[in-house]
């Protein structure tokens, strides 16, 4: 909390596909507890201007909210694409889904629906993190039986 509330101001390139492995390894016990299927495009010297720090912490959030929705032997996808002068990095779900009227409140402070053990700050402090980037954080989810997962994009300047 002390990093959100006082940032550093020291701005490195760094490559986004070293530091979603990173994120990536931060939970790799839960992956494989899961028995996760992992589909990773990552490929090297997509870079960006970012505090290391701030945006990990932003990936590990997504990562981890992923990790919750998804069931056993679900599928997490962790992609990164340079366009427009921008880099992506998407990560995707094929777990429960969000519904359509929750869509609007998931970067809303203290909004969660993991009653006991969220405390609804990830999305709201992602969002600001990546806003302070200069970047945009967007969602996309389908709760259809069989076609349920959620989507998670961040773009940033490149």
């Amino acid at each position: 909390m002390l990093g959100f509330a006082r940032p550093s101001h020291t701005r490195q390139q760094i490559d986004l596909g070293n530091l979603a492995e990173a994120a990536l390894r931060i939970h790799q016990r839960k992956i494989e507890s899961k028995q996760i299927h992992l589909v990773k495009d990552l490929p090297g010297h997509l870079m960006a201007e970012v505090h290391s720090g701030e945006m990990l912490q932003v990936v590990s959030n997504l990562v981890v909210n992923a990790l919750d929705a998804l069931p056993p032997k679900g599928t997490l996808c962790v992609r990164i694409r340079r366009r427009h002068g921008k880099v992506s990095l998407l990560i995707a779900d094929n777990g429960h889904g969000i519904p359509a009227e929750l869509a609007q409140e998931i970067f809303q402070p203290f909004f969660t629906t993991k009653e006991e053990c969220g405390t609804g700050l990830g999305l709201s402090v992602s969002k600001k993190i990546v806003e302070r980037h200069n970047g945009v954080i967007r969602m996309r989810s389908s709760v259809r039986p069989g076609k349920s997962g959620t989507v998670f994009s961040i773009s940033l300047p490149a």
